[in-house]
């Protein structure tokens, strides 16, 4: 459970106001600096606090996350247990020590600006491309957050935001560095490779009694028997008992027309050029005008589809307001003047139109009938979690209280822990992990809390309980067989490619091998480090990289054969820094140099400034009797 709690933790929880800059800060650990201060701070640095009611509301936010993501409630205990107290405790204290420092520093964020900036969030648009108020609200609510605090939050981030970009804004990694990444990615080889299939192992005769006998012995737990479980499980969610035929044809209407699910906005295909100056846009647009085409003016440019296309898109995921603007003004697909754009001078050109669509309410009107009910059901599925746990408080079993509500008790004859049957087939259960796991920590005769699912509840019993045990040499006489068989053939084989290996390496040619075991041999090019190619296995690609030119590798595939090749050509890649791919990766390069540039200024603060923790404070808001 803690493992699964551990990769749900991993990457997310530090995600909510300053993005990258504060995935940086997650994985800094504040344990040095603990020490008692005030009654309603949890942390303080400089003038700058970090009050226990954020805290509480921060943590508690990320909790209900954290629980949503596994389904199920988190304990504070369990939470401790994966770090996420540290985590938001060590993402506010950063965030207090950018703030501390902005305010000591003087800098400040206008109204109009603020304004400004929160207008122009595309999480806050429409579908008009403009602010929408009930954005907002519904962002404020799953932030748990009123308005006053998000537009200091907001004029907080802001602030930080510029002082982390005079401090690291500026950096750029060194064209070595990009040319040492480059070389990594884009270096080409060549391979000649021959497949040795499984046959070349031979006939493997079925092993004589005294060798499956002793195979048996030597690996008998590979053929134990699991402990089985008889189940009886019944589950109870909003799909479970909704109904959608309850639901009243007006509200159906109602939904219809006012959900964004069945509208499908107008999307055009844009296309742009970009000008280096007004002149040459201009000159360009000119020949547009004397019947050129978008497609003439792009040729002389030497500009392809990739350097012109922006795509199918709808208004509000243009980037540029003044491209927006141009492509969705005109009346059908043609090419735009000269138009300023946010990132040049550019001229437009809308390839297709697809008009604004609306899925017939025919087609959806079961789905919004359905989706009303869920919901009406959401209600009733709690009040039915008390009438069951009434009944069963009442001595009534889950067979019986299946009949009274309706409802369907399944039996589960025999799975073991990891959810298969006797016969190795998958048994579909609900919230598998967490009812196999409960099941098998539970006995026959006790009667067990209900698990929570997604908006509802399971509820099990254990009706008997099957011990684990060895299974007889004749029992598993075909798996044995199977076993012994597969660990020969691949004995075998191994021996093969030991041997052809080392012809390989004494100057044997590939062909000639080739030729006597009367297969072929295949050339794979252009051939890049973790990009399989031309249907040669991943296997085969990263064994082509692990020596240099000339060398001979042996690859065993899933299907139990194997492949010799040899590495015929290495090709080092051309270096171009300004290429779009280089450019990329140098954006990474500079934001990970920006993140630690700026993880060492924030401790450099921390460390002429002084951080004190309230552990008493922190324990207290977590409901635990010390922070782990």
């Amino acid at each position: 459970m803690l493992e699964t709690l551990r990769k749900s933790a991993t990457g997310w929880v530090a995600k909510i106001f300053i993005g990258l800059l504060v995935i940086s800060f997650a994985v800094w650990g504040i344990a040095d600096i603990f020490r008692g201060y005030g009654t309603t701070t949890v942390a303080t640095i400089g003038e700058t606090e970090v009050p226990v009611e954020i805290f509480r509301t921060t943590y508690n936010r990320e909790l209900r996350q954290l629980g949503q993501r596994l389904r199920r409630p988190v304990t504070a205990q369990e939470a401790a247990a994966v770090g996420l107290p540290q985590q938001v405790l060590s993402r506010l204290v950063n965030e207090a020590t950018l703030n501390e420092e902005a305010r000591r520093m003087k800098l400040g964020l206008s109204d109009e600006k603020l304004a400004e900036t929160i207008r122009s969030d595309p999480n806050l648009q429409g579908l008009n491309g403009k602010f929408d108020r009930n954005r907002l609200q519904d962002l404020l609510f799953s932030l748990g957050m009123n308005e006053a605090y998000y537009l200091a939050e907001q004029r907080r981030l802001s602030t930080r935001q510029q002082l982390a970009g005079a401090i690291g804004g500026g950096f750029r990694a060194p064209d070595a560095y990009l040319e040492a990444i480059n070389q990594y990615v884009n270096e080409e080889r060549t391979i000649s490779y021959l497949t040795l299939p499984t046959s070349a192992a031979g006939e493997i005769a079925d092993p004589s009694e005294d060798d499956l006998k002793a195979y048996y012995e030597a690996n008998k737990a590979d053929f134990r028997a699991p402990e089985y479980r008889k189940l009886t499980i019944i589950s109870v969610n909003p799909e479970t008992v909704a109904d959608p035929k309850s639901v009243e044809e007006a509200d159906i209407q109602q939904t219809y027309e006012t959900s964004e699910a069945y509208f499908t906005p107008e999307k055009r295909f844009i296309r742009q050029i970009v000008f280096q100056d007004k002149a040459a846009a201009q000159a360009a647009a000119d020949r547009l005008q004397s019947g050129a085409s978008f497609e003439d003016i792009a040729a002389e440019r030497n500009l392809t589809a990739t350097d012109t296309d922006l795509g199918l898109l709808g208004k509000s995921e243009v980037l540029d307001p003044a491209i927006a603007e141009a492509a969705f003004s005109m009346t059908e697909p043609g090419t735009s003047g000269v138009i300023d754009g946010r990132f040049g001078t550019v001229i437009v050109n809308v390839k297709e139109i697809q008009p604004e669509q609306r899925k017939p309410l025919a087609e959806v009107r079961d789905q919004i009938a359905l989706d009303i009910a869920v919901k009406l059901a959401e209600g009733e599925v709690l009040q039915m979690h008390d009438e069951i746990e009434d009944a069963r408080a009442g001595g009534a079993t889950l067979a019986e209280i299946a009949q009274r509500f309706g409802l369907t008790a399944r039996t589960i004859e025999a799975v073991d822990a990891t959810g298969k049957d006797p016969e190795g087939n998958d048994v579909q259960l609900p919230i598998a992990q967490e009812l196999l796991q409960a099941a098998f920590d539970s006995d026959v005769g006790v009667e067990n809390d209900p698990l929570q699912q997604t908006k509802g509840f399971v509820w099990y019993d254990i009706q008997d309980v099957t011990p684990a045990r060895d299974r007889t040499l004749e029992e598993a006489r075909d798996k044995v067989v199977a076993a012994w068989r597969a660990k020969e053939l691949d004995q075998r084989l191994s021996a093969k490619v030991t041997e052809l290996t080392e012809r390989l390496k004494s100057g044997t040619e590939l062909s000639a091998i080739a030729g006597e075991l009367g297969t072929e041999v295949r050339t794979a090019e252009g051939l890049k480090r973790n990009a399989p190619k031309d249907g040669v296995d991943g296997a085969v690609v990263a064994a082509a990289f692990r020596g240099p030119e000339g060398d001979i590798e042996s690859v065993k595939l899933s299907d139990g054969s194997r492949v010799l090749l040899k590495v015929t050509a290495v090709a080092p890649p051309v270096f171009f820094a300004e290429a779009a791919d280089m450019q990329q990766i140098r954006e990474q390069l500079n934001a990970q140099i920006f993140g630690s540039v700026l993880a060492q200024y924030v401790t450099q603060i921390q460390e002429r400034l002084g951080v004190t923790i309230n552990q008493q404070a922190v324990a207290s808001t977590l409901g635990l009797n010390d922070l782990q």
